[in-house]
């Protein structure tokens, strides 16, 4: 018979499924339910529900670890693992969150929490693979009391095959992220509407005057750009990304743009859904020879995909260039409203 990975599921609103922990003294997961304030979340799913917390810092054993056991999944198949997470305090935040896969006595690392959730749910895709039956263990350590914290854990959810690959209503939340080193990442040009290319692109564009000479992140990679030069005034390309799956919560988009030129004309990106393109972001004009940040933050319950579009400008010197795409679950951090800073790999 087929197996169901369905068996690792559980959003903890009636027990803890088919998970287990270690019974030991000090710390351990406990089934809570909280009302959201502005101090606080409620669970993932309603806001009013339950889910599993784990305080480290109420525990006497210095270097305590926290065990949430899943139960038994065969060997010789790949996984996709999701959750949802929160963090608060720890200030070593490399060991406030892990998942194991343990193989009798043996256990491999096979995900780590690098940074702090500033006490938001955020959902984590973890595609793995094991040749023996095994366990997902969630780990939660504090080396000492004043690295510690709390972690709370919910939707726990488990399918067969790559995440990235995964369709229809298991369609992975963060398939929007690319730096452009490895292609597309799953982003497609709209050929309809088109009238023009994006194109991966390394070093400088070809005409002067416009366009970065290199990519954002490293200065010799690759990033995407529209080559106004072929084009007429008005003319538009649009890139789509792969579908997304909605979610109850606020997104966060950011990117990387590049608008140098005395004919630029405009970058727009839009949420496409229902057959239909709705408006979140747009900037028109010459920016700067740097590179700049955009962060949008948009809601979408159901499944969408991001849209960007590059209208060319007056001139042949209106080319424009996108690079590291990142799309996070929660709103986009709050920042201070001053001149956007640029991050430049120009060399005069």
């Amino acid at each position: 018979p087929t197996f169901d990975p369905s068996i690792a599921n559980c959003d903890f609103e009636s027990g803890f499924c088919r998970y287990s922990q270690e019974q030991m003294i000090g710390s351990s997961w406990r089934r809570v339910s909280v009302k959201p304030n502005i101090f606080r979340n409620g669970d993932h799913t309603t806001g009013a529900g339950y889910f599993l917390l784990a305080h480290s810092w109420l525990s006497p054993l210095s270097g305590y670890v926290s065990r949430l056991i899943g139960p038994t999944l065969p060997g010789n198949m790949k996984y996709c693992l999701r959750f949802y997470f929160s963090l608060r305090g720890f200030n070593q935040t490399d060991q406030a969150l892990a998942v194991y896969l343990q193989q009798g006595s043996s256990q491999e690392r096979i995900w780590t929490q690098g940074e702090k959730s500033r006490g938001i749910w955020i959902t984590t895709d973890v595609t793995f693979q094991t040749s023996k039956p095994a366990k997902v263990v969630f780990v939660s350590t504090c080396k000492s009391f004043w690295d510690c914290g709390s972690v709370a854990l919910d939707d726990i959810s488990l399918s067969l095959g790559d995440c990235e690959l995964t369709e229809g209503s298991a369609l992975p939340t963060l398939t929007g992220h690319c730096d452009f080193e490895a292609g597309l990442c799953g982003y497609t040009q709209d050929k309809q509407s088109d009238s023009g290319d994006w194109e991966l692109r390394r070093g400088p564009t070809p005409t002067s005057y416009t366009g970065p000479r290199a990519d954002h992140s490293t200065g010799f990679g690759y990033y995407l750009h529209m080559e106004a030069s072929p084009m007429l005034s008005g003319q538009s390309v649009r890139l789509l990304s792969r579908p997304l799956r909605g979610s109850r919560g606020p997104q966060c988009l950011s990117f990387y743009y590049h608008m140098y030129g005395s004919g630029t004309g405009q970058l727009s990106v839009h949420l496409h859904k229902d057959g239909e393109d709705a408006l979140l972001w747009k900037l028109s004009g010459e920016q700067s020879v740097a590179w700049l940040r955009a962060t949008v933050e948009y809601r979408s319950n159901i499944q969408h995909q991001i849209v960007f579009e590059a209208t060319r400008g007056s001139s042949v010197r209106s080319d424009i260039a996108i690079d590291d795409i990142t799309l996070e679950s929660g709103p986009c951090p709050v920042t201070k409203i001053e001149a956007p800073v640029g991050s430049s790999n120009e060399i005069e």
